[in-house]
């Protein structure tokens, strides 16, 4: 029985997956979908839903890098990302959750509402590792999907601003605890870190993300990204992934 990942590459949630599965060292095999036909591969393997990741654990299926990362601390307790304290646990939830809300849903807005002007650009990151075929697919879905991505993660201008303050609100909030130390919770490094550093990679870009990210990216898109390279969470990000992202897992006798 195999452990198989089904993912966008792009995915800054589908990376908190592949980092746990690495930092647990379970070998695994990477499936990487591409956006629109990957709703009905998700059908096709039970998901009313098509939101990636999709873990397939020997025969055993989720969706959500969050409860991926719950069912893999059960069944390999070996590597723990969660404290033993129930105090501990909750306090990691609640930071996971707020950083999901804060720093994943705007990033991704302000990623998508910045590169989809790029149709080139956008189509090399949906299909990393990818052929031919799948490109001119994407090519030729390229306007449904864009209108879908602008509807359903509000990527209009006049939502903007919003996405921008939610990031900073949520940037802000690390720097105060990265400020005071090191982890998020308690002494050493857990989940709410990792999520942390997997959901603020895309701004942050380390050089040990799978992400192989354009050389130019738009003036916008670097200008927020240049308007917090100076904050503690930047290069905190940097250290956490420099120490803690293990080498991949995938295809290692998976």
């Amino acid at each position: 029985m195999t452990v198989v990942l089904y993912q966008f590459m792009v995915s800054h949630y589908c990376e908190r997956s592949r980092w746990t599965l690495d930092f647990k060292q379970v070998p695994y095999h990477l499936v990487n979908w591409i956006p629109g036909p990957h709703i009905k591969q998700a059908r096709g393997l039970g998901f009313n839903r098509s939101q990636v990741p999709i873990l397939d654990y020997q025969g055993q299926r989720m969706q959500g890098s969050d409860v991926v990362a719950r069912f893999l601390e059960e069944r390999h307790p070996e590597r723990p990302l969660w404290l033993d304290s129930e105090a501990g646990r909750a306090e990691i939830n609640t930071w996971q959750k707020r950083i999901d809300e804060e720093i994943g849903v705007p990033l991704r807005a302000l990623i998508y509402g910045d590169l989809m002007k790029h149709r080139n650009t956008v189509i090399d990151l949906w299909c990393q590792e990818k052929g031919l075929g799948s490109r001119m697919l994407c090519h030729l879905l390229y306007g449904t999907l864009k209108k879908k991505l602008v509807y359903y993660c509000r990527l209009a201008p006049e939502f903007r601003a919003d996405h921008v303050e939610k990031l900073a609100r949520g940037l802000d909030e690390l720097d105060e605890a990265y400020g005071e130390r090191a982890f998020l919770v308690g002494d050493r490094f857990t989940f709410a870190d990792l999520s942390a550093a997997a959901l603020a990679a895309p701004l942050i870009m380390p050089s040990e993300h799978q992400v192989n990210w354009p050389a130019k990216l738009p003036q916008s898109f670097e200008e927020l990204r240049a308007s917090h390279a100076q904050r503690p969470t930047f290069q905190r990000v940097l250290e956490l992934y420099r120490e803690f992202r293990l080498p991949t897992m995938a295809g290692k006798n998976a």
